[in-house]
């Protein structure tokens, strides 16, 4: 929760509160409406298990950074979203861990 108080914080602080809000949610559950941008920090399998739901919450155009994934489950991670129907845009490894920037298409 201290990542999401954070967000709040920034949003207040950067004055964009009009047209950015901050959820925490149990995307397995049912989250309110589509965003622009998702932003998820945990672990792989759990990555993975979201993963069928995640078109549900994304606006077309929308991104989505999938972070805290162990640099050896980022292909699997990668192919099981591109599967779904977003492109990967960017990637990075750092150490032992690695970030994922992927999009949904606005076709």
């Amino acid at each position: 929760m201290q990542a999401v108080e954070g967000a709040k914080h920034n949003v207040v602080v950067n004055k964009v509160e009009s047209f950015c809000e901050v959820e925490h949610c149990d995307l397995l559950e049912k989250a309110s409406g589509e965003c622009d941008l998702l932003v998820a920090n945990i672990t792989a399998e759990i990555l993975l298990r979201l993963v069928e739901n995640v078109n549900f919450y994304l606006k077309k155009g929308a991104k989505i950074i999938l972070s805290g994934i162990l640099k050896d489950r980022l292909e699997k991670v990668k192919f099981a979203y591109e599967a779904v129907g977003l492109k990967a845009i960017e990637q990075e490894i750092r150490g032992e861990w690695s970030v994922l920037v992927l999009e949904k298409e606005s076709e």
